[in-house]
């Protein structure tokens, strides 16, 4: 079994008649409550391949400075806490069975998933559900990952890169446990202090019904998953009375900064740029964000790319990605440069987007972005069990408590990709890049005078 802190398969090129009704759904799936958990279905054309993900709201936002990283050690030892797996580890009974499994702390979520062949539907279902509600905690075990994150927190220190990405977090975000999540030292600190007893109770305070969802990436039929799903979640008498729930939260600081991490030892100088954005999973233009960065950010025909790199040389890459969970949106730049060129590099990065946030892109660059999305779904979304759960997962997730959702199926996405006007991406690139709220951290030897008023 694989426990860390985040693949594309190519699939055979049968079954068109099924897109329709499975990945390409019409209308968006529902959750369903069994037992007062909420359960989401996502069927798929593979029969013979199930994954069972159950996913919570929380991660590091749920902490305070003195629990930072509770959440990350509590992944480990849950990961391992199914009684079934008895004196071995969990690792060897399913050594045999051939699954994939893991587990996944971020700054707003946790996720424990098992994938594997459906034939072992009703084990692995057992035990994503009892790892859940019914988890075996015991000090032979806490002691062993209290030492794996020991060592996973020790690997992150010996990379510089963690102060920068320890900056970033404690001044982008309002929020304790977030200004935390990437706060490597403080949580080895903090490591070392926990115990048995403040793992039960943190497990007992949030992983609850209001802040966890199981989601089934299967062809399996519906009513069969159901049945076994009440079975093994009628007879859990878990006490709830924290009964806490995340909702829309006001996290971000909102404040125009740059600031600069020395690191003596840097060949190139690390740039990140934060835009901080208002955008949830429910906001119309939510389905645009990832689309609209890769326009931007990532490859040779990105913007950014094509001038700081092609035209002017002043980088190998940039990249350009977005993030969104309880809090609204975040829009990332991240970029490295010779010393010589970091004020330039970061005068131009904005040029850039001001231009566009103005001017249209190419015919060109607008038919890229929109054929490489129906390349991407026709070869993958549509067969694949992860991308499938992938697709969904989060916009279920942040707004499972909502009286309301609004979830873009990918069919919906798609046409939304498609009908994209030259027009609406140079609308969007004002709205995610919007400077007022900038926040610039920078990593390397040099510090520079750049005057962020006139961004």
């Amino acid at each position: 079994m694989n426990v860390t802190k985040k693949h594309k398969k190519k699939t055979h090129s049968k079954t068109r008649k099924n897109i329709k009704q499975l990945s390409f759904y019409s209308k968006a799936p529902e959750i369903i409550k069994v037992n007062g958990y909420s359960l989401l279905i996502l069927p798929t054309p593979k029969r013979h391949v199930t994954l069972i993900d159950c996913q919570l709201l929380g991660g590091f936002y749920l902490e305070t400075k003195e629990q930072a990283g509770i959440s990350h050690l509590l992944e480990h030892v849950v990961s391992f806490a199914w009684k079934k797996c008895g004196v071995e580890s969990c690792t060897a009974y399913w050594e045999k069975y051939g699954v994939e499994s893991n587990a996944h702390t971020t700054i707003s979520t946790n996720s424990y998933w098992i994938k594997g062949l459906s034939e072992f539907f009703d084990k692995m279902l057992e035990y994503v559900v009892d790892i859940m509600l019914r988890p075996h905690f015991t000090q032979k075990r806490i002691d062993k990952e209290k030492t794996a994150v020991e060592n996973e927190l020790n690997s992150y220190i010996n990379n510089p890169s963690w102060k920068l990405n320890d900056a970033v977090c404690k001044n982008l975000f309002t929020i304790e446990g977030m200004r935390y999540a990437n706060d490597d030292k403080t949580q080895l600190k903090v490591l070392k202090t926990l115990t048995k007893k403040d793992l039960i109770q943190y497990c007992l305070d949030f992983y609850t019904k209001k802040n966890m969802l199981f989601i089934i990436s299967t062809g399996i039929p519906k009513d069969k998953i159901i049945s076994k799903f009440e079975r093994l979640t009628a007879g859990v008498h878990k006490n709830e009375t924290y009964n806490y729930q995340v909702v829309k939260s006001v996290c971000f600081q909102d404040k125009k900064k740059i600031l600069f991490i020395k690191n003596a030892r840097a060949e190139n100088t690390d740039i990140v740029i934060c835009f901080p954005l208002y955008m949830y999973f429910d906001d119309e233009d939510f389905i645009y964000l990832d689309t609209i960065t890769e326009i931007v950010g990532g490859d040779l025909s990105s913007l950014l790319v094509e001038i700081l790199r092609e035209k002017l040389q002043l980088v190998y890459g940039a990249s350009c990605y977005a993030t969104t969970n309880m809090c609204g949106s975040i829009v990332y730049i991240s970029i490295s440069t010779l010393d010589k060129n970091i004020k330039k590099v970061l005068k131009k990065t904005f040029k850039i987007c001001k231009k566009y946030s103005k001017k249209l892109i190419s015919t060109n660059k607008l038919l890229r972005i929109k054929r490489e999305h129906k390349l991407e779904v026709s070869q993958y979304y549509l067969k694949d069990v992860d991308l499938i759960r992938d697709f969904y997962a989060e916009q279920f997730l942040f707004q499972m408590n909502n009286d309301k959702r609004k979830i873009y199926t990918l069919k919906e996405k798609t046409k939304k990709i498609l009908g994209l006007t030259k027009n609406k991406v140079k609308n969007m690139i004002m709205k995610m890049f919007d400077t007022k709220h900038c926040l610039i951290v920078y990593q390397g030897k040099k510090k520079v005078r750049f005057n962020i008023d006139n961004i």
